[in-house]
């Protein structure tokens, strides 16, 4: 299974590469769609994570002081938000925007009125 998704993944990055240098302006269009699923599902797991927070919280009051030690660990590890997942979304977005640029780097178009 770990290999197909691997495999998914390594498609989906050289069709965007693609799409992002022989066509910009349809690259853009599903680079807009990409981007703010992006945010959605970061703002998603920001509230995810701060809920779970504030559940460890109230929690830690009503567990035996003996087990909070393990109450802690086993509450911690619904955490979505970790540094792997917030690296992975930055280099995912740095690669996004630099497709996005592919036309202005490569010189291959001029930049719409409104990014000059």
């Amino acid at each position: 299974m770990g290999k197909w998704i691997a495999v998914v993944i390594v498609a989906m990055i050289s069709w965007l590469t693609y799409l992002a240098y022989k066509s910009p302006r349809a690259y853009h269009k599903v680079f807009v769609r990409i981007i703010y699923s992006m945010y959605v599902l970061l703002g998603l797991a920001v509230i995810w994570d701060f809920s779970n927070v504030q559940t460890i919280r109230v929690m830690l009051s009503f567990v035996s002081p003996d087990k909070s030690d393990e109450a802690a660990i086993t509450a911690k590890s619904i955490s979505i938000l970790d540094w792997p997942v917030i690296g992975g979304f930055f280099l995912i977005q740095i690669y996004l925007m630099l497709l996005d640029s592919l036309r202005l780097i490569t010189g291959r178009e001029e930049a719409p009125p409104d990014e000059k």
